[in-house]
């Protein structure tokens, strides 16, 4: 999503588990932004369903909006009682470094956890596991949005992958699985 809104760039071929993960990624985003208190100016679908519905026509996978709406539900449902509070939602950070150069990032979600402010990046692939947070804890993306989201003044306690995972094909009807990974970072 955020390749095709930015640049205007989509993969040559773009396998259904990834325009799945695309799909429910942009109804994450739009379901947190829901939250806030000012509409982002980039939220130009109703809803979460919505979006789904209409980003599956524009690339053609029409085949695919049930089953990324499903899944999207599933996560709805799971979450209804969400101890995170979004403070920021798809939200591009920069960093001036001089003259015309900046470095940049946007992150999923900074939210607040308990009076704490967490980081948080959405993951929906096939399988997650237990080991997800280690094995991204150097992950340049990770870093760059912790790094520039404290530049900014958040002061992030934790960082965390939000994944939603799928064993086998997905259908509509099979609920995927859901877990918070801690990324652990030195806070």
């Amino acid at each position: 999503e955020g390749f095709n809104y930015e640049a205007k760039l989509t993969p040559a071929v773009e396998k259904d588990p990834m325009m799945v993960g695309s799909l429910v990624h942009a109804a994450l985003a739009y379901h947190y932004a829901a939250q806030l208190p000012t509409r982002p100016q980039w939220m130009v679908y109703a809803n979460p369903y919505d979006a789904i519905d209409k980003l599956g026509q524009a690339s053609g996978r029409v085949d695919l909006i049930g089953i990324s709406q499903g899944i999207y539900a599933w996560y709805a449902h799971h979450y209804q009682n969400d101890a995170w509070v979004p403070v920021l939602v798809e939200h591009q950070f920069q960093w001036h470094l001089g003259g015309t150069k900046y470095f940049t990032c946007r992150t999923d979600l900074i939210a607040m956890e308990y009076g704490d402010l967490i980081l948080a990046d959405h993951k929906i692939k096939g399988t997650l596991p237990r080991s997800t947070g280690s094995s991204l804890s150097m992950d340049r993306q990770m870093l760059t949005n912790l790094v520039l989201a404290r530049q900014h003044g958040y002061d992030i306690k934790r960082v965390y992958i939000n994944g939603i995972t799928r064993g086998g094909k997905p259908t509509p009807m099979s609920p995927p699985t859901f877990g918070r990974f801690p990324v652990p970072v030195s806070i």
